[in-house]
């Protein structure tokens, strides 16, 4: 069975990513920055009929080292969906960190890819 990770795992276009994927029959695993969010998802996935036996979520963020390794173990596919968002009023510093850390988050995949762990990605 091919596998899947889906940065952002909680976000609303990685759910739905997610979610096709699993019932096209594909295995997924799925990052998340805060553990207490795992069962967010594996809850909007059954309210939809989703199986979840063939998902694993991994906690890890996209500036840290750390995680990357167990996450992406076995995967074939990468779809790097995660991107950090605001939901407090900020000022034009914090927006022009956030517009660079997914860039910086980025290069921590990048730099999986020449070790060959996948075969595709989309980003």
């Amino acid at each position: 069975m091919e596998k899947v990770l889906v940065t952002g795992a909680t976000g609303y276009i990685a759910l739905h990513c997610i979610h096709q994927l699993l019932n096209q029959g594909y295995a997924v695993n799925g990052s998340v920055r805060s553990p207490e969010r795992k069962d967010e998802i594996f809850e909007a996935l059954k309210d939809h009929n989703t199986p979840t036996e063939n998902l694993s979520i991994f906690t890890f963020d996209l500036n840290d080292d750390e995680g990357w390794d167990q996450g992406m173990d076995g995967c074939d596919y990468l779809l790097h969906v995660a991107s950090p968002i605001a939901l407090e009023n900020h000022n034009e510093d914090f927006f022009v960190k956030q517009i660079e850390n997914p860039r910086s988050g980025s290069s921590e995949f990048l730099q999986h890819l020449t070790e060959d762990f996948f075969r595709e990605f989309v980003f």
